[in-house]
């Protein structure tokens, strides 16, 4: 799908807005989308950033409307936002992907582990 990747980690809160406003404001003419998924804890509306400041998903966001980004106007922008939205606390759970090769007697488990962390991806 020819994506152009940025990844950025441990971000604070002032640089997560940062890194927005400056992605929003490259030039995006010659990329037919934009997506950016930002994993991290969170409250409701808000991220947190590793300094424990909490930034509102709207002002990540807001850089995005077809004013502020013109090149993005009239192109999707997907944002997916990992992070907790609320103060209820459950245990942590190791997810597991299951594959299976062509003999069944094969099988091979992969863990994932999350970190607090944002992707921009752009596609050609």
């Amino acid at each position: 799908m020819h994506f152009t990747v940025i990844v950025e980690d441990n971000l604070t809160h002032d640089e997560l807005e940062q890194r927005m406003k400056t992605e929003s404001s490259r030039d995006h003419r010659q990329y037919s989308c934009f997506v950016c998924c930002i994993l991290s804890h969170g409250a409701i509306g808000e991220i947190y950033g590793t300094d424990g400041i909490t930034v509102s998903i709207k002002d990540l966001t807001v850089h995005f409307k077809a004013a502020s980004c013109p090149s993005l106007c009239g192109k999707p922008k997907i944002f997916f936002v990992q992070a907790c939205q609320g103060t209820d606390k459950q245990a942590g759970v190791k997810r597991m992907c299951l594959f299976l090769c062509s003999h069944p007697q094969y099988l091979k488990i992969v863990t994932y582990l999350y970190i607090n962390n944002i992707n921009c991806i752009t596609q050609h």
